[in-house]
């Protein structure tokens, strides 16, 4: 262990509260003085020296609460950008929720909000590959006729009779 003011080596806790006392008399307090990471607030250290010393080098967060907003996701310090997956979509966090990333791509490069009923279509069928360029705002309709596979068994039916019923 070192001293955090001078760099010279001690033997643990109680060789740094000797240290302390010795070289650096009147100090203690200053040096462990530390704010809140979460929300800014100084973390008041305890009041005995040897508790001091090994507590508040420790202590980040001033509540559990704090540690708990300060560990979700992208405030995580080991946080790597993962990936959140809904029906093989990336979903990205927009203000505090989630939403689609091919939407939030293509309202970006719109500038307008997509309302429900407008589509975002994979050109290339990735529905992870959310280039700009590989994306295409459709109709329901217009999607529709690009996946009909994804239609309703009583649509796929009455589109086959509209169908038998053109050739007739």
């Amino acid at each position: 262990m070192k001293c955090p003011l001078c760099d010279k080596p001690v033997a643990g806790n109680y060789g740094l509260g000797q240290h302390f006392r010795r070289h650096h008399p009147g100090q203690l307090r200053k040096v462990r003085a530390a704010q809140c990471e979460a929300c800014g607030k100084t973390i008041k250290p305890p009041p005995s020296a040897k508790a001091h010393l090994s507590y508040g080098a420790k202590r980040r967060f001033c509540s559990q609460r704090c540690h708990g907003l300060a560990s979700q996701r992208e405030q995580h310090p080991n946080w790597k950008g993962g990936l959140i997956l809904s029906k093989g979509y990336k979903l990205v966090r927009v203000g505090n929720h989630y939403e689609f990333e091919h939407r939030v791509v293509m309202e970006r490069v719109l500038g307008v909000k997509l309302t429900p009923n407008l589509h975002v279509h994979h050109i290339d069928g990735d529905p992870l590959n959310n280039d700009p360029k590989n994306l295409v705002v459709l109709t329901n309709a217009e999607h529709q006729k690009l996946h009909p596979e994804h239609l309703k068994l009583a649509t796929k039916v009455r589109m086959a009779r509209r169908r038998a019923a053109k050739k007739n």
